[in-house]
């Protein structure tokens, strides 16, 4: 629960996603013996707010005293729409009620008592700024993966790991993935912030080609092409927003490479991981993304960095 959060996601918003104003979401904060729960909304899950009382101090956003309210938990902590969860790191955004949005995150202290967690003071306002982003896009993307989940197994455990959980155990899907990442990241990790037309037209060739062999076919094969494009997206835009607020906490003297390399933190996800690249692409090649990405349009990276580089 944090003000200067709040403040990152109004620049990344404004500056870098040039995003149109709009009410902050349910915002829920969970330390070791509270949850804070920020501009809640009764409307969305009315039992729920009836159970917060008022906690201090407002936090402001865009010039405006935003509502606070908290109550001690247990270990875990019940969310808009009904939804419980441990006490943990962790990080998401959903829907709830009428196609309302809200999103979790742990605090500080909860994340710190993961060593991997506490040598980046930065992660916390990052992983803000990318559960922030997600919020935007609940009315765009959302709606399609519901559509995609009934043509695909497990549709109730469907996520951004999708296609890696089904296809990281297979080698050669698994070595032409891991290959496209590195074609558009490079050594050192530089190519995709410059947008490096032949490492891009390269990166597109070889996803055309693994789609040909892995999701054609049927339907269910035509669903798993889908969903890569739209969680690419979806993770895509969070992870180049999260990224950019990262290199402002790094300071005007940082290298963007160096902060990149930390910022992917060995990119152990192919939806985070790929999608940063191709966004960071995306921003290099084409000056008007965010209109066509967030707009009526909602072109996806590849259909923007093929005409770029065509």
């Amino acid at each position: 629960m944090d003000q200067g959060a709040l403040e990152d996601w109004e620049v990344a918003s404004r500056d870098d996603l040039r995003l149109p104003p709009a009410p902050l979401p349910w915002m829920v904060f969970m330390d070791s013996a509270c949850v804070w729960h920020v501009a809640p909304d009764a409307r969305g899950d009315a039992e729920l707010a009836a159970t917060l009382s008022p906690a201090g101090a407002p936090l402001r956003f865009a010039g405006a005293d935003v509502q606070v309210r908290g109550v001690a938990h247990d270990g875990s902590a019940r969310l808009p729409g009904g939804q419980r969860v441990p006490v943990r790191p962790l990080a998401f955004a959903a829907p709830y009620g009428d196609g309302r949005a809200f999103f979790v995150i742990a605090m500080p202290s909860v994340w710190n008592r993961d060593p991997s967690h506490a040598a980046d003071p930065w992660l916390i306002n990052a992983v803000f700024v990318h559960e922030m982003t997600h919020t935007r896009q609940v009315g765009t993307v959302y709606g399609r993966i519901d559509a995609l989940a009934a043509r695909v197994p497990d549709p109730e455990h469907l996520d951004d790991d999708v296609i890696q959980d089904r296809f990281d155990s297979i080698p050669a899907f698994r070595h032409q993935m891991e290959g496209e990442i590195a074609l558009l990241y490079g050594e050192p990790s530089g190519r995709a912030m410059t947008g490096d037309r032949e490492a891009v037209a390269n990166a597109l060739r070889l996803a055309e080609g693994r789609h040909a062999v892995w999701f054609t076919g049927t339907d269910e094969a035509n669903a798993y092409a889908e969903l890569e494009d739209l969680f690419l997206d979806m993770e895509g835009v969070a992870q180049w927003a999260a990224y950019r607020t990262a290199l402002r906490h790094a300071g005007a003297d940082a290298d963007p490479r160096e902060v990149l390399t930390r910022f992917r933190r060995g990119g152990r996800f192919w939806s985070q991981d790929l999608g940063l690249a191709l966004y960071l692409a995306v921003d290099a090649r084409v000056p008007d993304w965010q209109q066509r990405v967030f707009g009526p349009e909602q072109a996806s990276a590849r259909t923007l960095l093929r005409k770029a580089v065509r």
